[in-house]
């Protein structure tokens, strides 16, 4: 009897796996028409001067930067593809940044908690980055060999070259200053030109690597490494800064030791010179910035 039993029990369990297979295909195929549908809906019912401007806004809500999406265009599965947008930098006499493309869409697998994310990639002319936005406000973003030039004016005057690698990770309004955010930033082959007026005879510095890590909570940024590597100079720092409506109104604490190698120009070494700091029997500048961030004092 006991035999006789067991085996009846067998098509029971063979029957249960069979629906739950059936169940579960039905369910991701009632899933998948359900995102077709909504996608259809939303490019019909939805223009693009109103997808646009939704984004728009949920950029600035996510970042606190503002952008212009010159054009825009969903495809399933719920991918958002921004064409040339123009970025403005809160800077005097500065030209919108031009970025060719970015791509924003759900990470599916967050939908189903408390605090869905949505993933970002970025194209420059040089470089790239990928993110992800947080409906809490959290932002986790990985910067990858971004090229500086393409985000600089034409006429500047001393220009900067480099590429940005690193991390930074956000919560909270960055835009009105009440946020926190940690970062940990990379600049290779980092040099600045155009200092011919100032005597350097190649007309170029080279600063080599670069390295910044730092955290900002609400309106107090501090800079806890600043270093520099392989360049003409070498350079290590750390300070605070206490960030407010305009740099006339922003204070700044900073430590800043300056080396200079044997292949800094001489008529730029002269100008350390101008500081006031004598260096020390290493040949170190140990300097202070103290003040005003628009106009500090240098001891």
């Amino acid at each position: 009897m006991k035999l006789l039993f067991k085996r009846s029990k067998s098509p029971t369990k063979t029957a249960s796996k069979s629906d739950l297979r059936r169940q579960f295909a039905l369910h991701l195929g009632a899933f998948t028409l359900f995102i077709a549908a909504f996608v259809l809906t939303v490019l019909i019912l939805f223009p693009d001067q109103i997808l646009r401007a939704r984004a728009e806004q949920l950029i600035f809500q996510q970042t606190g930067v503002r952008i212009d999406i010159g054009d825009l265009s969903l495809a399933p599965p719920l991918t958002l593809t921004l064409r040339n947008v123009a970025w403005q930098p809160e800077l005097d006499n500065w030209p919108p940044v031009r970025i060719p493309v970015i791509r924003i869409s759900p990470i599916w697998g967050s939908l189903f908690g408390a605090n869905p994310a949505a993933g970002v990639t970025a194209g420059f002319p040089v470089g790239s980055m990928q993110g992800r936005m947080y409906k809490d406000g959290d932002l986790a973003t990985t910067l990858n060999a971004i090229g500086l030039a393409p985000f600089l004016p034409t006429e500047f005057p001393y220009p900067i070259q480099g590429v940005l690698s690193g991390n930074v990770d956000a919560s909270g309004d960055l835009s009105a200053l009440r946020g926190q955010a940690g970062f940990q930033l990379q600049l290779d082959r980092a040099a600045v030109s155009g200092l011919e007026a100032l005597g350097a005879s190649e007309g170029r510095l080279s600063l080599g690597g670069i390295t910044l890590r730092g955290e900002l909570q609400g309106r107090n940024l501090r800079i806890e490494e600043l270093r520099t590597a392989d360049g003409d100079l070498l350079v290590e720092g750390r300070g605070t800064l206490l960030l407010a409506e305009s740099p006339q109104a922003s204070r700044i604490t900073a430590q800043i030791e300056i080396t200079p190698t044997m292949t800094l120009d001489p008529n730029l070494a002269e100008l350390l010179l101008l500081t006031g700091v004598s260096p020390d029997r290493n040949g170190t500048y140990r300097l202070r910035l103290s003040g005003s961030l628009a106009n500090p004092v240098l001891r």
